[in-house]
């Protein structure tokens, strides 16, 4: 049976029993006949009502289904009546009608994790979703904050940078993917991105949030402003200029032309010279005291002024706990001679209590360093404050210089760092082979940290292995003691009676030798003149000649060792002589020259001399730059600077890998004060950063994306508006627990909740549904109960068209 038909069933059964009662007189087929048209019958009543129950089941069953999914927003089902007219005016019959209710802005319970990703709204408003990266597609609005990163875009990052066997670097990049937060179903959450000098959210154009490491690695940011709130101890001490005090004297009429009175400050002194028309000793004074002022060499360190209560002229330091060397001298010329001057110091200089702080800052390069705030008390309720920024290291450079006659047995040295090496020369040394080996020494000990090279002739320089290090290097020679010289005169070859020999030294003249028969055979000679013995007569018979000879017997001594031999010896050790040796024989006999032992004559010229090329430079060294004077009143409120800020103009040389940059900040310091008790400083605070990776991404309170970087420092990047909606309620419901805007809701209005009120954030905390599981069994039993009884009603009219059916047959 249609449904078509069950309800004309119905009806007809209905008219058959109010004919029954009501028209006997009419025929039942004609009864059935007038009635029998297509109509509402009475089945769709509970029909109705099992359809709208059935819905309501199904909203239920979706509710506890989606209990604990986060963002979900329970439908609640509402009936309402529905009329219509019959074909007979005297009946009406009717129905109900499921609507549903979305309860989209009713928040639903909040759940605290352990995932810095979440975020849940406390209040009103929607995260706002793009479905693609640009932040140019479909629009979406959920509540769902359990956010995750997504990979989207191929990047290249740099790598670690390659070092070549000759200590080359060349940097290396490496393939990456760019990420985004985005919500579970992909979609990109929207936000404000920080501007990069001030931190504020002054550009409210909303973009996809990329957090992956590399997505604030290009570069730094350089600090530009500063805020700074510490005390500094009232009891602190001030410091104190050298006061010389320069006393003159003499009688008014002793001052005559060309008189002299002198002022020496750090060795440099300047002169008065009196005309004689100077009515007093101040006129003096007064002119000396321009006359100081005037010289720029001592103007740089002290300023002389006349007395307020004397004539004395006084010399100030110009800085504080500097001593300064100051004398004076005067000169008479004429009769009168009672001039004087004299000077004695009269306040000690003495530096003032200081106190320091160390900020950092980031260069113009982006790179963080670290500035020391000088304060300095100079007077009572007055400071100094200045900047002390660290030097780069240098290598200490010495240049050692060897100079000298070279002789045998000459020694030079240099002591290293408690190392001593030491070369000692030979004869046919030179100032340069000793230089060659002085390196090649130095350079093959690893302990001393000094690399040794040539430099120039006779120079070596000595470079520290490390900058910053310093070494000492102490240079010494030592001259070797005079040596006599000593030449040979050896008799070589066959000689006979009346051959002559000679030895002619220093060109005095030639003492000869005539040799005679005995030579031949005395000691045992063969008489032949040719065995060692013969010559060795001769060389003792020239020997002797040698020494008989006065004027060549004063310059060397003679004598006849052996083996044909005639050893000269100086007569002064270290005083060189030349000789040469002649023969006239009838055979081959012949008389050679030799120098055993050269002269040594001991010059003691040697030197050896250091010069410090390049001056050691510490990593601790500082160049300290005066900034401003601090001038608080008697209640330790700070008055000066009036403006109640100053400018430090940084200069950074290369640290590391940082290259030399420099700084300007503007630093707040309206909060300083001067009060009793210890130097405490209360708050630093800065803007800039330096280009490095992000390590972690969490949220704040505010909504505020904070980053977390591999420098140990964080900052905020982003922040999250809300969308909020004239009537939330109506949105249009997406997969995934999403919404998109619809006419009935209004368009979306993006606000800053932390500063509109309407809503906070809960870091580390998620939100899921708004679903009451107690509320929802109890109206599925109600809803159940319905049902059931639509159910009771529809077999009810099932059985009464049956009837009807029996009827007719």
């Amino acid at each position: 049976m249609s449904y078509y038909d069950r309800q004309v069933g119905i009806y007809l059964a209905y008219k058959v029993m109010e004919y029954s009662v009501c028209h006997h007189d009419m025929a039942m087929d004609q009864y059935i006949g007038v009635i029998k048209m297509p109509v509402y019958s009475a089945f769709s009543i509970p029909t109705l009502g099992m359809r709208a129950q059935a819905h309501s089941l199904a909203t239920i069953g979706n509710n506890i289904a989606n209990v604990t999914t986060g963002g979900f927003k329970r439908t609640d089902t509402n009936f309402s009546t529905l009329l219509s007219n019959t074909i007979d005016k005297q009946s009406d019959i009717g129905g109900v009608k499921p609507k549903d209710l979305n309860q989209i802005t009713q928040q639903g319970s909040m759940v605290v994790s352990n995932r810095d990703l979440d975020l849940a709204i406390n209040g009103q408003g929607f995260f706002i979703l793009s479905s693609t990266a640009s932040g140019g597609g479909q629009a979406y609005y959920g509540r769902d904050g359990s956010f995750e990163m997504a990979t989207v875009n191929d990047i290249t990052v740099t790598g670690t940078p390659t070092v070549d066997a000759n200590n080359n670097t060349t940097a290396t990049t490496i393939p990456s993917k760019d990420g985004y937060l985005v919500d579970k179903n992909g979609y990109f959450l929207q936000g404000w991105t920080a501007d990069p000098v001030t931190g504020l959210f002054t550009n409210t154009s909303l973009s996809s949030l990329r957090i992956d490491p590399h997505a604030f690695a290009v570069s730094g940011q350089a600090t530009t402003t500063a805020a700074l709130k510490l005390n500094l101890p009232s009891a602190d001490s001030a410091g104190t200029n050298h006061v010389s005090e320069i006393v003159m004297g003499g009688s008014v009429g002793a001052l005559e032309a060309g008189d002299t009175y002198s002022v020496t400050v750090e060795g440099t002194t300047v002169t008065y010279t009196t005309t004689g028309a100077e009515a007093n000793l101040n006129v003096v004074r007064d002119a000396l005291v321009a006359a100081i002022n005037a010289n720029t060499t001592v103007a740089a360190a002290a300023t002389a002024s006349a007395s307020a209560t004397d004539g004395k002229l006084l010399i100030t330091g110009k800085t504080q706990g500097t001593t300064l060397t100051v004398s004076s001298a005067t000169t008479n010329v004429g009769a009168v001679a009672d001039n004087t001057i004299s000077s004695t110091t009269t306040q000690t200089a003495k530096t003032g209590d200081a106190q320091f702080y160390n900020i950092k800052v980031y260069d113009s390069n982006g790179n963080a360093r670290s500035v020391r705030l000088d304060f300095t008390k100079t007077a009572t309720n007055t400071w100094n404050l200045s900047t002390s920024v660290g030097k780069t290291p240098v290598a200490q450079v010495d240049t050692l210089t060897l100079g000298g006659t070279v002789e045998a047995g000459d020694v030079y040295s240099t002591v290293l760092a408690g190392t001593t090496f030491s070369i000692t020369a030979s004869a046919s040394d030179t100032l340069t082979t000793i230089r060659d080996a002085l390196v090649s020494s130095i350079n093959a000990d690893a302990s001393v940290k000094v690399t040794a090279a040539s430099s120039g002739t006779a120079a070596l320089t000595l470079t520290a292995d490390t900058a910053g290090t310093s070494f000492t290097n102490v240079p010494a020679t030592t001259n070797t003691t005079a040596v006599a010289q000593i030449d040979n005169v050896t008799m070589t070859g066959n000689f006979a009676v009346g051959d002559s020999v000679s030895v002619n030294v220093n060109g005095i003249g030639a003492v000869p030798y005539v040799v005679i028969g005995t030579d031949l055979t005395d000691n045992g000679g063969d008489g032949t003149g040719t065995d060692a013995i013969a010559r060795n007569n001769i060389a003792i018979k020239l020997a002797a000649a040698i020494v008989g000879n006065g004027p060549t017997a004063a310059v060397t001594t003679a004598s006849a060792p052996g083996g044909g031999i005639v050893s000269l010896t100086a007569v002064t050790a270290g005083t060189a002589f030349t000789h040469t040796a002649a023969s006239v024989t009838v055979g081959n006999g012949a008389a050679g020259s030799s120098t055993p032992t050269p002269n040594i004559a001991a010059l003691a010229n040697n030197t050896a001399t250091k010069v410090n090329t390049t001056a050691n430079v510490s990593a601790s060294d500082t160049t300290t730059t005066s900034v401003s004077s601090l001038v608080f009143d008697s209640k330790g409120v700070l008055i000066t600077p009036a403006s109640g800020s100053v400018s430090l103009a940084l200069t950074f040389p290369p640290e590391g890998t940082s290259p030399a940059a420099t700084g300007t900040v503007a630093m707040d310091i309206s909060e300083l004060s001067q009060f009793a008790g210890n130097f405490l400083p209360f708050s630093y605070s800065s803007n800039g950063y330096a280009a490095a990776n992000a390590q972690s991404i969490r949220f704040d309170s505010k909504g505020q994306v904070i980053a977390t970087f591999d420098d140990s420092t964080f900052r905020t990047v982003y922040k999250v508006p809300l969308a909020q909606f004239s009537n939330a309620n109506a949105l249009e419901e997406f997969n995934g627990n999403v919404y998109r805007e619809t006419e009935e809701s209004g368009i979306a209005r993006v606000v800053d909740a932390d500063k509109t009120g309407y809503a906070s954030f809960l870091p580390s905390t998620h939100e899921v549904s708004n679903v009451d599981l107690a509320g929802e069994f109890t109206r599925m039993m109600m809803t159940q109960t319905a049902y059931n009884s639509s159910a009771t009603v529809f077999k009810t009219v099932d059985e009464m068209v049956s009837a009807a059916r029996d009827l007719k047959r």
